[in-house]
């Protein structure tokens, strides 16, 4: 079943990213991405996750920082930020 991810984003003085995700069921193998669309090629938003593919338990939350190689817009983030999990895999 889809584990029913939630995502809160707040950007920190520093410019980088907070990405807060809480899961309502199991999550196996959570992603993040930056590429606007689940077939781009080229990040929307170039920068690096502190953390990628990891597990949550449910109803546990891990935040994960993003640092954009240049300044970027809430927004434009957030447009870009695709957070998957290995049930979307067999979609």
């Amino acid at each position: 079943p889809s584990p029913e991810l939630q995502v809160e984003v707040d950007q920190n003085n520093k410019g980088t990213f907070a990405v807060k995700v809480t899961a309502r069921r199991l999550a196996r193998n959570v992603m993040l991405t930056a590429f606007g669309t689940a077939d781009a090629k080229v990040p929307v938003v170039e920068g690096f996750f502190a953390d990628n593919n990891f597990d949550l338990l449910p109803g546990e939350s891990t935040t994960v920082t993003f640092r954009p190689s240049a300044a970027t817009t809430p927004a434009a983030f957030q447009a870009a930020l695709r957070v998957i999990s290995i049930v979307d895999s067999y979609r």
